[in-house]
């Protein structure tokens, strides 16, 4: 089934809803004009039945992409006709409003000036051109309304309600457009905000958090344990024997037998625990709360994760760690739990490798 194109994201790019406004209100004036019966209207007739056409079509072909064709388009049509009309009829259609509000369609392009600098360039000649003529044919030619016919005085009534009516039209369609632009870059931003956050306090290999955001958690945890007594502990792991993992199967195989482990180990943890990557192939773990279980718990954890195989490329490859751990309990403070739970970790690697030792501290 197609998906639908949400409105607000249609309304991104006005200018097909433009070019299908600008027909409809030709299409609505030609109407008017066939009712006077006047060879009078015959030019103006024609123009907007051809310009209707164009503007559907092109309206349709370019809804989506190429938005600089409609725009080059609807500049280019509205300055050829607003020259040929106050040129040829000689009244006054206040087509100078919808001149002067083209000015806030360039804030669209404002970002694709550099890529489309001759249409952009070409486009305020044209605009500036059209307006100095206007001017100067109002100032000159344009006829008092006591001379003009009644067909003058009907076309100038319809042109200048159709003129004012399209830049109504046209400048919310942009206003609408701008404020979902800015919404959308907004939203751009916030994701990219949010990235570069997620970016600063993680580690980019195993997705955990790095030294950065530990020390927030440390920081934490003294903070509970200074106001509510509350006792943590702190654990550092080193996987055995890393190196021979490197040096055997190489560098690839370190890093996902390190992505691995610690997503297994993340994954028995309890959540409210917290895990970051220390350097290498060391890691901490962060325990805001202790319990006489917790020995216990991390103990079995690490001996289910060494008998746990590992397979890459085809190769099963079994990983244990050395842990060390300590707690708050007669420490003062984290970096002096962590220094103590490094010390121990070391006590094991010396002592064979894949252990927990326990610090007398905790």
């Amino acid at each position: 089934m197609k998906q639908r194109v949400p409105i607000y994201k249609l309304l991104l790019n006005p200018f097909p809803y433009i070019c299908f406004f600008e027909a409809f209100l030709s299409i609505a004036k030609n109407i008017i004009y066939i009712s006077q019966s006047d060879s009078y209207f015959d030019l103006v007739l024609l123009w907007g039945t051809v310009s209707s056409i164009i503007y559907i079509a092109l309206g349709t072909i370019f809804a989506k992409k190429n938005k600089i064709i409609l725009f080059m388009f609807y500049i280019l049509e509205t300055c050829c006709r607003i020259f040929v009309s106050t040129s040829y009829y000689h009244t006054s259609l206040n087509y100078e409003i919808l001149l002067i509000s083209f000015f806030s369609v360039f804030y669209l392009f404002s970002t694709d000036i550099k890529v489309y600098k001759v249409p952009y360039f070409f486009s305020i000649l044209l605009i500036v051109l059209t307006m100095f003529h206007s001017f100067s044919v109002k100032t000159v030619y344009f006829l008092p309304l006591s001379a003009m016919s009644d067909n003058m005085i009907t076309f100038s009534k319809v042109e200048s309600l159709s003129t004012i009516i399209l830049t109504s039209v046209q400048l919310i369609l942009i206003s609408i457009s701008s404020s979902l632009s800015l919404r959308k870059i907004r939203l751009k931003n916030e994701v990219t905000q949010k990235k570069l956050e997620y970016i600063t306090c993680h580690d980019t290999l195993t997705g955990l958090m790095n030294r950065y955001l530990a020390f927030t958690y440390f920081s934490n945890c003294e903070t509970r344990k200074t106001n509510e007594g509350l006792d943590y502990g702190i654990a550092i792991l080193d996987i055995d024997d890393f190196k021979k993992i490197n040096d055997l199967y190489g560098h690839d195989c370190g890093d996902f037998v390190l992505k691995s482990y610690t997503q297994e180990l993340r994954k028995r943890l309890p959540h409210q625990n917290k895990i970051s990557r220390w350097g290498g192939e060391e890691f901490v773990i962060i325990f805001p709360k202790i319990t006489q279980e917790t020995i216990f718990e991390l103990d079995t954890i690490r001996e289910l994760l060494s008998l746990t195989p590992f397979y890459y490329n085809g190769i099963t490859i079994h990983v244990s760690a050395t842990y060390g751990i300590s707690s708050s309990r007669k420490l003062a403070s984290a970096n002096d739990i962590l220094n103590d739970a490094d010390a121990h970790l070391y006590i094991g690697k010396e002592n064979g490798k894949n252990r927990l030792v326990v610090s007398e501290n905790f």
